[in-house]
């Protein structure tokens, strides 16, 4: 599913909670403004398998969500694109090896 809008962390949220029982497996999200990443544990979609956030300023506040939905322990989320976005999220997913990051350097 890609997503053409800007979007606040609040927009995110909503987003992740009406797509949490839902069969998409790919949501590409790059250009939409993102600086952070409000992320409920209890609504991470069940089936996301690739998330594009690439294109966006998501910088440490962000790193806090998205830390959230990767420490889920049943998160299928495997590939993710963090392209032109801040450098201090695309060092630390470098260091986590269960999760393949496209940073784009």
């Amino acid at each position: 599913m890609y997503i053409n809008a800007d979007m606040t962390s609040d927009g995110f949220a909503a987003l992740f909670r009406a797509l949490c029982n839902s069969p998409f497996e790919s949501l590409d999200l790059r250009s939409c403004g993102l600086s952070s990443l409000e992320i409920d544990s209890d609504y991470i979609p069940a089936n996301l398998a690739y998330l594009d956030l690439s294109k966006n300023n998501i910088g440490p506040d962000g790193c806090r969500g998205l830390a959230t939905l990767l420490q889920k322990e049943n998160s299928t989320l495997d590939t993710g694109s963090l392209d032109r976005n801040n450098k201090i999220l695309a060092n630390a997913l470098r260091s986590n090896t269960g999760v393949i990051a496209e940073t784009g350097e």
